[in-house]
């Protein structure tokens, strides 16, 4: 099972690069991750739509506890 996580997902760069990997078709998985929970969502929104599972989890990465609570919550869902 290949997943990706994409930091920053919920607009611009991070947002391109999440769905380029949806629609590659070589994921079976995509924790999204943003600043904000209403981007991060539409955009898991349209992964799911190119038929890519995904997690979105809004975190601050800027510092430790973020990092950390991305990861964790990544390996929940996809092991």
């Amino acid at each position: 099972m290949k997943i990706a996580i994409v930091t920053g997902s919920g607009k611009g760069i991070g947002r391109a690069i999440a769905l380029t990997f949806a629609k590659s078709k070589g994921y079976s998985g995509i924790v999204i991750n943003g600043r904000k929970m209403d981007e991060v969502r539409e955009v898991a929104d349209e992964i799911r739509g190119e038929g890519c599972d995904s997690l979105a989890i809004e975190a601050d990465i800027s510092n430790e506890n973020g990092c950390i609570r991305l990861v964790e919550e990544a390996n929940k869902a996809f092991g």
